[in-house]
């Protein structure tokens, strides 16, 4: 292979790994903040129920719910009691 080939690969490559190291470190400050935020969300959800305060806890479960990322597999849970299937 020609130096010049050889070169213009290297730079790719290198260019390549550096983005994917970005956008991991990226994912993986996203995953911390999120996990702080659901922590956060949750211990307020219980300290609302222990209050008795339960119109704020429905609006923590709402907020808590939205906040907690959804699979992407494309499936959904069947929250039917068993044997309902009718």
């Amino acid at each position: 292979m020609p130096d010049g080939i050889s070169n213009n690969l290297k730079e790719n490559l290198m260019a390549a790994s550096a983005i994917s190291g970005s956008l991991f470190n990226y994912n993986n400050s996203s995953i911390q903040a999120t996990s702080q935020q659901i922590r956060q969300e949750f211990q307020q959800l219980g300290t609302d129920l222990q209050s008795g305060n339960l119109t704020a806890a429905q609006q923590d479960f709402v907020t808590l719910q939205q906040s907690v990322p959804q699979s992407s597999s494309g499936s959904q849970s069947n929250n039917s009691p068993a044997g309902s299937g009718r």
